[in-house]
């Protein structure tokens, strides 16, 4: 094997790695997209239970339906992470038609610069659910952070009268 058909077939070994790479970090974002996905749906189904459930209090039904909007936010960016985007990536079939396969060196070049390419482009798609990703767990975040926020409000707002009582016998009793 001549030196350039030692440089070719690293030339292409090297762009099927980092094109694995790439794949490999895509399907890890919508994996954990699809996770975060499925937790909201559960926690909306719950939210829509407890409002059917509390027909007396308009407050918690207010309240749950504000935690169903964060959750329906988290759920389109989710979405929008997962969803296959309909991008110009070369196809390999077509690449193939276009190389000369009669030279070795020059036809393993040319593989290898189409590799490149569409692992630039999965790149570019990479970024985009990075961020739709990371939109998505921001508004995961704050609908759990407000369900923890109105839970302990709920929780100790009856004991409020006892607790500024306790703190007050605390701090006229040194």
């Amino acid at each position: 094997m001549t030196d350039a058909e030692k440089i070719a077939n690293l030339l292409l070994d090297s762009a099927w790695k980092g094109l694995g790479f790439v794949q490999e970090r895509i399907d890890k974002m919508e994996d954990k997209a699809n996770k975060i996905v499925a937790f909201s749906g559960v926690l909306m189904t719950i939210d829509i239970a407890l409002i059917k459930e509390s027909k007396d209090s308009v407050y918690i039904s207010i309240i749950l339906l504000i935690e169903i909007i964060l959750l329906i936010k988290c759920v389109w960016h989710g979405y929008c992470t997962v969803k296959v985007r309909t991008q110009k990536v070369l196809s390999i079939a077509e690449t193939f038609k276009t190389i000369d396969l009669t030279d070795h060196v020059q036809s393993t070049g040319d593989l290898s610069i189409t590799i490149a390419n569409i692992q630039q482009e999965l790149v570019d798609l990479m970024k985009n659910k990075s961020l739709d990703l990371e939109k998505s767990m921001k508004w995961f975040t704050l609908s759990l952070g407000f369900l923890i926020i109105v839970s302990l409000v709920f929780v100790f707002f009856p004991q409020a009268h006892l607790i500024l009582t306790l703190l007050q016998r605390l701090n006229l009793n040194p």
